[in-house]
């Protein structure tokens, strides 16, 4: 299910990228969503499926480059497997209140091409588990989504694929975001590159802080 690609900086490749989100999860009845339901993207198919949200982005290459990693011409892209496990870990209202979050609905999967293109904070190059990711946050009308895609480089799947998703209810400050994101220690980093964003692309109006 992927989408025409635009050149790397163009908005229109969101905006495809929203559409297309828009329609893969149009069949989900938000609030009553079965376990087989939330793994599909359409018309029930049951095997694997990603859906291409696009290029990265120059600021991101150019970051990415600094944390060591070569993402150029790599894509944005999420699967049906990410859509189920957001879904079943992160779409129940009480499990997610009473961890201090908000439940993921249908309209944050809408929200990620606007989220990995303007975070207002974004950690790239981060280490976990052997494998390399990046996390951005972005404050939304109803809390601040941290999406986390991890870095797939084998010779057939160069993509940043989309790990998992959540929401914090209120604005978390740089220090407790850093704090939640290494998670006691568990995720490295120490060689990442940290950028506060002002909720355009952080390569036009950014602070490096790392």
């Amino acid at each position: 299910m992927g989408i025409e690609q635009g050149s790397q900086d163009d908005p229109d490749d969101f905006a495809a990228a929203r559409l297309a989100l828009r329609k893969a999860i149009a069949h989900f009845d938000e609030g009553a969503v079965s376990r087989d339901e939330c793994g599909r993207f359409a018309e029930g198919k049951p095997q694997f499926e990603k859906l291409s949200l696009g290029k990265a982005e120059k600021w991101l290459v150019d970051a990415a480059r600094d944390a060591g990693l070569d993402i150029g011409g790599f894509e944005h892209e999420i699967t049906n497997e990410f859509v189920n496990h957001v879904i079943n870990h992160h779409g129940n209202a009480k499990t997610e209140a009473a961890r201090g979050l908000v439940a993921i609905g249908t309209e944050d999967f809408l929200r990620i091409p606007d989220v990995i293109r303007s975070p207002d904070f974004a950690i790239i190059g981060a280490r976990r588990r052997g494998g390399d990711f990046m996390i951005y946050a972005k404050e939304m009308e109803d809390g601040t989504t941290l999406y986390l895609e991890e870095v797939l480089s084998g010779r057939n799947n160069r993509t940043l694929r989309g790990k998992t998703m959540y929401k914090f209810a209120g604005i978390p400050d740089v220090e407790t975001m850093v704090s939640i994101i290494t998670n006691r220690d568990k995720t490295d980093i120490s060689k990442a590159k940290m950028i506060v964003g002002t909720g355009s692309q952080p390569g036009d109006k950014a602070v490096e802080t790392i």
